[in-house]
């Protein structure tokens, strides 16, 4: 992919997204071939990458779809619209693993995911996973939010200030 890259050569974006997608789980090495190539003609692969998150939710968004949003959000970060904010928030309610889309939204950098955030860890304050709370507490503080109002359901917060 350097070569169409150096040679700047978008043409075979959609065909090699489509062909990826086609795999059920993937290789990190190929991913990252694959998302350089992607990455470097935003123009032409952020209208693909934005069809195969929207339209993909019935499956969950899992494997390739993980390495789509995280293409996205690249893109995004140079390039923010209003769009690929939206795609990202849709991402983060269909994917099959919360996580990479919590990890997109904070480094896309829109403090309107904050909000979504908090709502979430509210309406899941029973269920929600460990892993998933803490990262979302990450992307909160990195995006600038307050986490001082928010219930930590596995009291971890409120053992740290108790020891002060």
């Amino acid at each position: 992919f350097d070569v169409l890259v150096k040679m700047k050569e978008p043409c075979f974006i959609k065909a090699v997204l489509d062909r990826y997608m086609s795999y059920g789980k993937t290789r990190e090495f190929g991913a990252e071939s694959i998302a350089a190539y992607v990455e470097a003609f935003p123009e032409v692969s952020e209208p693909y990458l934005i069809d195969l998150i929207e339209s993909n939710v019935d499956e969950g968004l899992e494997g390739p779809y993980e390495d789509v949003v995280i293409m996205l959000t690249e893109i995004g970060k140079e390039h923010k619209t209003e769009e690929i904010y939206q795609t990202l928030r849709h991402a983060f309610r269909f994917m099959t693993n919360k996580i990479y889309s919590v990890i997109c939204l904070a480094d896309y950098g829109d403090d309107r995911a904050v909000a979504m955030f908090k709502n979430y860890i509210n309406r899941n304050q029973k269920t929600i996973d460990r892993a998933l709370f803490y990262e979302m507490m990450s992307a909160i503080q990195h995006l600038g939010g307050d986490i001082s109002d928010i219930q930590d359901p596995f009291g971890d917060f409120q053992k740290k200030q108790g020891k002060k």
